[in-house]
């Protein structure tokens, strides 16, 4: 299944126009199976993936930082297998860029979760104050990305 973000003609785009590689879209909503590509296709696809999580990542991660008045000291985007983000000493938040699939919902909540433990290290009372005050509605993003999660068995 592609990322409901992504629209047929960004499909269209990154495969160089091929409606050829497109069997699979129904036309509606970009939906096809990640089966159908070639092994390099599939490749350049995941590469695109990567990239527009970053891109959505740094925008979300500039509207919490101002809002937490924080500065991490780098956004990324990795392949973590038990995490959907983390925020280490560094200061660096690293979101997974398989949450580019997910709601943008779900991918803001943990950006801005992540931004929290730049000022609150531990997920105490202080944290959860901290996320609500920048996020007023953070249960209800993280329920969303909780039941992607389940619908998807990712991570």
């Amino acid at each position: 299944m592609w990322p409901p973000r992504v629209s047929r003609l960004q499909l269209r785009q990154l495969l160089g126009g091929a409606d050829d590689d497109c069997d699979d879209v129904d036309g509606s909503n970009s939906q096809a199976s990640s089966q159908s590509l070639s092994p390099t296709m599939r490749d350049s696809f995941d590469a695109w993936l990567r990239e527009r999580a970053l891109k959505d990542a740094r925008a979300f991660a500039r509207r919490y930082q101002a809002k937490l008045g924080v500065e991490a000291a780098g956004i990324r985007v990795g392949d973590q297998q038990r995490a959907w983000g983390t925020c280490g000493k560094d200061k660096v938040v690293r979101i997974n860029w398989r949450l580019i699939q997910a709601p943008a919902v779900a991918m803001e909540y943990v950006v801005a979760h992540e931004l929290c433990h730049l000022v609150e290290r531990h997920h105490g009372p202080g944290f959860w104050a901290k996320l609500g005050e920048a996020m007023p509605d953070w249960r209800e993003r993280k329920a969303a990305l909780e039941s992607w999660e389940q619908a998807h068995l990712a991570v």
